[in-house]
């Protein structure tokens, strides 16, 4: 009797539990930590949607729009939203590693084929730490056009 009621337990335990999923951070973490300038062009597709890249083999050229996590030296705050179950958007704020300027990244990420990968970018050069958006934004919400 004990023996089917632990085997109940356990069942109803797997049946309940949910595997955690990776927040957007987590994303991009993983590429702060791993993309950089000696592997970049081997390993944009872990992190870059195709329709970002149009479908082109990025060159050396490229190097700095695939790095950009490096323009940021800094990082105070981040905000995530989802916008449904395929598509968020993560906001970093920061400090330019080139002026010490306040700056900010806004990223849309698209969940394709059981990955997360980023769709767009915004970088937001700002004059004060008193422009930080303080919530999670997409590209297309802070793009002046």
């Amino acid at each position: 009797m004990r023996l089917a009621f632990l085997l109940l337990t356990i069942f109803l335990l797997a049946c309940t539990s949910t595997r955690e999923e990776l927040s957007l951070y987590d994303v991009y973490s993983d590429y702060k930590s791993h993309a950089n300038q000696d592997n970049i062009l081997g390993s944009y597709t872990q992190y870059f949607s195709p329709s970002l890249t149009d479908g082109e083999i990025p060159d050396e050229s490229s190097i700095p729009f695939l790095l950009f996590k490096d323009k940021m030296s800094v990082e105070r705050n981040h905000y995530a939203k989802m916008l449904g179950k395929d598509t968020g958007c993560l906001t970093i704020d920061g400090i330019d590693n080139e002026t010490g300027d306040p700056i900010e990244f806004n990223i849309q990420y698209a969940f394709i084929d059981g990955t997360w990968y980023i769709a767009s970018t915004n970088i937001r050069f700002l004059e004060s730490s008193d422009e930080y958006s303080n919530a999670a934004k997409c590209p297309s919400e802070t793009i002046i056009q």
